[in-house]
């Protein structure tokens, strides 16, 4: 099973598996997906998404 994006970068990874046990499988997939949209809206221009 591949690593997911957010593990690529350390810091993100270790803020992130805080709230691993909070989470079933399904459930840490998507708050992974968010978490990274939420990182996309910050970093690049704004779009109506967000």
């Amino acid at each position: 099973m591949p690593k997911p994006i957010v593990c690529l970068s350390l810091a993100l990874c270790q803020f992130a598996e805080v709230f691993r046990p909070c989470f079933t499988r399904r459930q840490w997939k998507y708050f992974v997906i968010v978490l990274l949209g939420l990182i996309e809206c910050e970093d690049g221009e704004r779009s109506a998404a967000c």
